[in-house]
Formats: C-alpha cells, sequence, structure tokens
C-alpha cells in the first residue's frame, strides 16, 4: 500500500505577483523589439496582434460595462430603506460617508487640476494616429440639453447608446422602487443580487485575461513611449500617493474632532493593513482584515458590523480618488477640452460611478470605460489606463478599505 501526501499551499497574493509579471515581461518585451527588431517586425505585432487583443479585451469590458453599473446601482440605492431600521445610528453613517466622499472628492479634483499632470506625447504610445482629432464632441450641447437628457424615453436606449446619465437615472429610480417594495417583492430583490453575481462572474472571466492584455499594451507602450514621457507616469502615481496622504490627513481630522481620539494611534494601526490591501488589490476580499483592525481600535460591534459591509457599496474614497486623477491624468494625455458644462458633468458622473463601481479586480477598468466615453475622450484612453490600472491599485486600494474604518471610529464617538 503506498500512501501519497500532496500538500497544497495557498499562495497569498497571486493576483499581485500575475500583474507585476505581466508588466515586467511587457517591458522586457518591450525593450527587445526596440534594440532587435525595429521597423517591420514590430510594426506587424503592434498591428496583428497586440492591438487586436487589446481592442476585443476593451470590447469585452464594454459589453458588460452599463448592465453591470446599473445592477450595482440599483443594489446599493436598495439599501438606504435600511436608514429607518438603523434609525439615528443609520443617519450618521450615511451622513458620514457622504461628507468623506465628498471632501475626498474635493481634495482630489483640486489637487489634480492645480498639479495638471499628463504629457500629450503618452498618446503616441498607444496609437500612433492617436490624436486630439479623434475625441468626440462631448460638450456640443447646452447644459439645458443634458438635463432634459438626463430621463430616457424608453428603458433600452440608455443601454444601447451608454448615456451613462440616463443609465444612472434609470437605476436610481428602480433602486428607490425597490427599496419601497422590498418586501412586496422578494423575488425582484433576489433576481438583481443574482444578476449582480452573474455579471461580477463574467468580469472575473474577462480579468482572467487581463495579464496578457497588460503584456501586449505595455511592450507597445515601452517600444513607442518617449523618455520623456515615462515621466508622466510617474508624476501620475506620485500625484495619487500625495492625495492618498491628503486623505489620510482628514481621517485624522475627523477621528479627532467627532471621535476624540487620538488619530496617530488609529494612524499607526492602520498602515500595515493598508498595505496588506493594496497588495490584495481587493478591499472586498480584506473585509475581515478591516474588521479585526476594527477590533483592535475598540470600536463597539454594532457600529463596525455595519459600518464596514455598507461601506463597501457607499464609501469609496480610494475609488472617487482614483477616478478624478486617472480621468483628468487621461484628458490631459489625449487634449480633452472641457467647457463648464463637460466638467460639471464629469465630476457629477465620477461622483456616482465611484458609487457604483464593482467590488472586484477590474471594476476600475469598467468605471473608467463608462467616464472617458462620456465625457468624449477617444478610445485609446481605456488601452492607456489598462496599463495604468495594476499599478493604481497597488496604491488605493486599501484606502477605500481604511476609509470605512474611519467612518466606524467617527459614528461611533458622535
Amino acid at each position: 500500500k503506498n500512501v501519497i501526501t500532496i500538500s497544497v499551499i495557498n499562495v497569498k497574493n497571486i493576483q499581485l505577483y500575475s500583474i507585476l509579471s505581466s508588466l515586467v515581461v511587457g517591458i522586457i518585451f518591450g525593450l527587445f523589439l526596440a534594440a532587435f527588431c525595429p521597423g517591420a517586425p514590430t510594426t506587424f505585432l503592434k498591428i496583428y496582434i497586440f492591438s487586436p487583443i487589446s481592442t476585443m479585451f476593451v470590447s469585452a469590458l464594454q459589453l458588460i460595462v452599463s448592465p453591470l453599473i446599473f445592477v450595482v446601482l440599483v443594489k446599493c440605492i436598495s439599501n438606504f430603506s435600511l436608514v429607518e431600521d438603523f434609525g439615528k445610528v443609520g443617519k450618521k453613517i450615511f451622513l458620514t460617508f457622504f461628507s468623506l466622499m465628498v471632501l475626498v472628492l474635493i481634495i482630489s479634483l483640486s489637487t489634480t487640476l492645480l498639479l495638471n499632470v499628463g504629457d500629450p506625447a503618452l498618446q503616441n504610445a498607444v496609437s500612433p494616429s492617436s490624436s486630439s482629432d479623434t475625441q468626440q464632441d462631448a460638450g456640443q450641447y447646452r447644459l439645458i440639453d443634458v438635463i432634459v437628457g438626463i430621463v430616457p424615453n424608453n428603458i433600452v436606449s440608455p443601454f444601447l447608446n451608454g448615456d451613462m446619465l440616463a443609465l444612472i437615472f434609470l437605476a436610481v429610480v428602480c433602486g428607490l422602487a425597490l427599496a419601497l417594495l422590498k418586501d412586496k417583492v422578494p423575488i425582484c430583490v433576489k433576481v438583481v443580487d443574482e444578476l449582480d453575481q452573474i455579471l461580477k462572474t463574467i468580469l472575473e472571466f474577462f480579468i482572467q485575461f487581463l495579464p496578457l492584455v497588460l503584456i501586449c499594451n505595455m511592450a507597445t507602450l515601452v517600444v513607442g513611449i518617449p523618455p520623456e514621457a515615462a515621466i508622466s507616469i510617474i508624476q501620475f502615481i506620485g500625484v495619487e500617493l500625495l492625495i492618498t496622504a491628503f486623505v489620510f490627513a482628514l481621517y485624522c481630522i475627523f477621528i479627532s474632532v467627532f471621535a476624540k481620539t487620538n488619530p496617530i494611534v488609529c494612524l499607526k494601526t492602520s498602515i500595515p493593513v493598508w498595505i496588506h490591501t493594496n497588495a490584495v488589490e481587493s478591499s472586498t476580499a480584506c473585509l475581515p482584515n478591516g474588521i479585526e483592525l476594527c477590533k483592535k481600535l475598540k470600536v463597539p460591534k454594532n457600529i463596525y458590523s455595519l459600518v464596514m459591509p455598507l461601506g463597501l457599496s457607499l464609501n469609496k474614497n480610494g475609488t472617487v480618488l482614483a477616478n478624478v486623477v486617472a480621468t483628468f491624468f487621461l484628458c490631459n494625455v489625449f487634449e480633452v477640452s472641457f467647457d463648464i458644462h463637460t466638467f460639471v458633468i464629469a465630476v457629477v458622473v465620477i461622483f456616482l460611478i465611484s458609487l457604483a463601481a464593482p467590488g472586484v479586480n477590474g471594476g476600475g477598468i469598467v468605471c473608467m470605460s463608462a467616464i472617458l466615453g462620456m465625457i468624449g475622450a477617444p478610445a485609446e484612453a481605456i488601452s492607456l489606463y489598462i496599463i495604468l490600472a495594476p499599478i493604481e491599485d497597488l496604491t488605493i486600494t486599501g484606502t477605500n478599505l481604511i476609509c470605512n474604518v474611519a467612518a466606524s471610529i467617527v459614528v461611533a464617538g458622535k
């Protein structure tokens, strides 16, 4: 009798290793092509291999972006009926969520506009034919026309046309109706939950091809990027880290003023969890770590047991930060011009899309696809963002979790 023992090791941060490996392989491959295969061979690879793979991946994301955001937002809005159950505590929770997200939006917006990062030289690295002439005219309507267009004349058109404002309006209406009738239509509630799971599963399937897309896009970027444009990407990450520091300072102020708690102790305890969550690249997967952190900081269980799960959908400060920086960075790169109407629309859409961001790997790419399409950015912008997204996740994912810990402390101390 032969006994065979197989030990299976669960490799932590496998997603992180896969993405980092893909980025490194893409860089090495790009450098190899630039050094040994310039001209026709590289052009052949870009036209017939790299570009088709990237295009199919972007098309796959666009296939589910509208229904996924709609379902997630409906599910999110329907939870607002819980305020009646929470009573006074529920109102504190939602007020804290809203206050933090608005303040983070203001901080991110002002810092990004002030520093104004984004080099137009990067657009040639993604596609030599990219130019500001490919920009869609997102600001061609008066503001009143945009407002009128928010209300669609049928249910299907927002999905077919990719009209995010109309889609969000439809989702809010359906979400409020579902909140009011939740006890009377349990089947509809179940259908929304199941659709949410189905669409997120489809997204997770598509995201499995992200390493391949990263290799293709990174190789394309390295081959075509001017040396001076590489600094622009470093500046992009630097701006996000700078705003993250400002956001943590905001948390310290909130904790100190409303909870009468020493923010330095909270900050020291939170930083390791923030780093770990960034490495895992999923605030949802690290929810147990956030709960353990709340326990260490002596937050009452009845508070963090409500705030932490709700915050995964309703309090995404890191997502707001990332969407603001990425949107205006890519607009500078692809020379997308803004008038006041388009600017207001962009800010509103960024805020609402951040609220509805799917809590899975690749959710940020889906959100940015919707935002960039709404403001009239060229299709090449999302190809560049696919490269930036994994790097961005390593800096802002943990902020989504820590903001909910901070909210728990604030609500408990009010």
